[in-house]
């Protein structure tokens, strides 16, 4: 059986080991050492870190743009064979 492709981008959960910039909100937004963080990773390595309020937001708005697509398609199944 051939091996199911991800849609999502390059996705890792990463611990800052010091004070990290969140890109979504770079003014007001951080995240400190020891702080679990959200890191996307485009195809040339780069990394961007998104903070708790705004990962929670990002993943929110994700799982409401996939659970839109499934109806769509009419596929309310987590999983398909």
């Amino acid at each position: 059986m051939a091996v199911i492709k991800s849609l999502l981008i390059r996705l890792e959960v990463e611990t800052a080991a010091k004070k990290r910039i969140c890109h979504r909100n770079r003014k007001t937004h951080s995240v400190i050492a020891g702080e679990t963080c959200l890191v996307t990773i485009d195809d040339m390595g780069g990394k961007k870190n998104y903070c708790k309020i705004c990962y929670a937001e990002m993943l929110n708005k994700a799982q409401n743009d996939l659970d839109g697509i499934k109806t769509r398609l009419g596929t309310t199944g987590t999983s398909q064979s």
